[in-house]
């Protein structure tokens, strides 16, 4: 798990899930990133739950997030005001509410269901190649101009 954790998801992660097969690696180079990230089998997006009374959700606002789906990753994540409109259950398993059972349930599952981690993955490639591929970026910034 790489990144910055706040406590709410640290507390998570080390209550259920802390063992060989999880490190947590802490703030990474971008070439670090896009390596550790070759080497997952799902992808955990984990923004603040809330902030000021705005729940954010999943945003790829988040470069690691669009990093993730550029690679084709299964993604759990969260549902928010910020979560980007293209994202939904073809490309990711979003939780309406992000809880210590619900975040339990949704890796157990995904983990236990290859062809729908393959299946989620292919569609945040998809995703990622429509909404988020810097040919699209650069025709999305010419067209303010």
């Amino acid at each position: 798990i790489a990144g910055k954790l706040n406590l709410e998801n640290n507390k998570i992660i080390n209550k259920y899930f802390i063992d060989k097969n999880i490190i947590l690696t802490g703030e990474l180079s971008s070439k670090e990133v896009a390596r550790q990230l070759s080497e997952l089998d799902l992808y955990l997006h984990l923004p603040p739950t809330h902030s000021e009374n705005i729940w954010t959700g999943s945003s790829t606002k988040s470069g690691t997030l669009a990093a993730a789906m550029g690679m084709g990753l299964p993604i759990i994540g969260s549902c928010g005001e910020l979560m980007d409109d293209f994202l939904n259950k073809k490309n990711g398993y979003w939780l309406e509410h992000l809880t210590e059972e619900n975040l339990r349930k949704a890796i157990v599952f995904l983990m236990e269901n290859e062809a729908l981690r393959k299946e989620l993955g292919a569609g945040a490639l998809a995703a990622y190649q429509r909404e988020l591929a810097w040919d699209k970026i650069a025709a999305k910034y010419l067209k303010l101009f």
